[in-house]
This record gives C-alpha cells, structure tokens and sequence, in this order.
C-alpha cells in the first residue's frame, strides 16, 4: 500500500509514478485492442512494430516516447486523454487515527 512516508522519498515517488503510468497505459492498449477484436501480432502489423514490442507495452514492461503512444492508439482509431488523481486516497479512519484528531 502506499504510504505518505513512501512519498516523501523522491525515488520511490518516481518509480511509482513511471511504473503506473505504464501499467495503466498497456492496461488502455489492451481494452481498445481488444474492443477492435485485434491479435497482438495485428495490432503489431498495424503499427509496424514487432509482436514482441506490444507484449511489452501492454505489459507495463516497455517505455515507449509519448508520440508513440499517441500513434498506437491511433492505429486502433482512439486516442488517449490523460485522467489526474490523487496518488493517495483517503481510506476509512481506524481507531487509532479517530483518537489522534
């Protein structure tokens, strides 16, 4: 779970924000992908890249340039529009922290 402690470190915060954003981007890949009914390899052939390359994506494992997201998903015909949140959500109180206010 992450923590205002963990977010105090700026490295942590970094990965975490780099990491997230990866997975949330091949997470986006894979719907519009599939609401297309396309292969990997397809979606691949689409976009002249290798099968290998849209594996990686969509498995948050790829750190490809913004302009090639943007080209991804234009060749599935969306585009992707960016949604901010906080990185911590409150969560319910628990008794300790009831005391403490």
């Amino acid at each position: 779970m992450l923590t205002e402690a963990w977010l105090a470190d700026q490295e942590t915060r970094a990965a975490y924000g780099s990491a997230t954003l990866k997975y949330d981007i091949g997470a986006a890949l894979v719907a519009a992908r599939k609401r297309k009914n396309l292969t990997q390899a397809a979606l691949a052939e689409l976009a002249g890249v290798r099968e290998s390359y849209i594996v990686a994506l969509e498995s948050g494992e790829a750190n490809p340039p913004l302009s090639r997201v943007g080209a991804f998903f234009a060749c599935l015909g969306v585009q992707c529009r960016l949604r901010l949140a906080p990185l911590l959500t409150p969560g319910p109180r628990t008794d300790t922290q009831k005391g403490e206010a």
